[in-house]
């Protein structure tokens, strides 16, 4: 395992990866903006040392930039262009992101009645209609690993016969 520095960096000076992919529209961007306003900077922006570039933050890069901040918390890497390009794929990946946990719905609900402009202005809303297709809770499932306890559900299509 790597471990980087923590280093605090001019914003001006930290240069976007050409063709990251990850865009935002303006709807996406005023909410991470507020949820910046709201809870703080709370996760660093991972720079390149080695190049300049912006591996992971883009979009916090250009949302603390438009709140007006100057400098913020970096995770200095030093990393080939190859690694660099790998990494960035990497973390914006959203196959590799999880899955929403059973306790979100009333987690969302929550929300959206303790703070109905936090709820609005994060697209909370969509975040629900998303869910909404989703598989049942794992405590619903059949199959149970005898050693860890976790459930999964085993469909007839997973099952072949020889």
């Amino acid at each position: 395992m790597k471990w980087w520095t923590i280093q605090t960096k001019n914003l001006s000076d930290l240069e976007p990866l050409e063709g990251n992919p990850r865009e935002m529209d303006e709807a996406k961007m005023a909410g991470l903006m507020m949820s910046i306003r709201q809870f703080g900077f709370v996760e660093p922006i991972v720079w390149n040392e080695r190049t300049g570039h912006i591996v992971g933050g883009h979009q916090r890069r250009k949302a603390l930039m438009a709140l007006g901040v100057e400098e913020a918390t970096v995770v200095v890497v030093d990393m080939s262009e190859d690694e660099e390009i790998d990494a960035n794929v990497t973390l914006n990946n959203p196959a590799i992101e999880g899955e929403w946990d059973d306790p979100i719905d009333e987690l969302l609900d929550r929300v959206e009645v303790d703070d109905p402009d936090l709820f609005e202005a994060l697209r909370m809303d969509d975040l629900k209609a998303s869910l909404e297709g989703r598989t049942a809770p794992q405590e619903e499932y059949d199959t149970e690993c005898p050693c860890c306890g976790h459930k999964w559900e085993v469909r007839a299509e997973d099952v072949t016969v020889e």
